[in-house]
């Protein structure tokens, strides 16, 4: 099959994807089920992938950048208000929920204060700003 022309082919596919996952899961893994096997759950993928964002109109939930899930915590785990996490920080509030609404990207200082007065760790800094 080339393409996936109708919502039952789709549901087909999808049935044999979770019967692929089952098998692959009662094996040990999808690294022990036979080569036919993973060659079809690939090809099953990307018919299935085009099908959902071609025809129903599906795309992937962009993940929430780790950086800001890490502050959000922090402030969660103090108890603090945003308000009270940008003093912490000497930055401004605004400046503070541009940052974690994603408008305004991480400076050098607001990094390094990130990790001093926070804790954070400066590998999950630099890899999300």
């Amino acid at each position: 099959m080339d393409i996936i022309e109708s919502r039952k082919e789709y549901m087909v596919l999808m049935n044999e994807q979770n019967e692929l996952v089952k098998k692959a899961d009662l094996s040990g893994g999808f690294e022990n089920l036979p080569g036919a096997d993973i060659e079809t759950f690939r090809q099953n993928a990307v018919l299935l992938k085009n099908y959902e964002r071609n025809i129903m109109k599906l795309y992937p939930l962009e993940g929430k950048n780790p950086l800001i899930t890490r502050i959000e915590e922090e402030m969660f785990e103090r108890r603090m208000k945003q308000k009270e996490l940008a003093g912490l920080l000497e930055v401004s509030g605004s400046k503070l929920s541009g940052v974690i609404n994603g408008k305004i990207p991480v400076s050098m200082s607001l990094a390094k204060k990130l990790h001093k007065v926070l804790g954070i760790d400066g590998n999950l800094i630099l890899e999300n700003t």
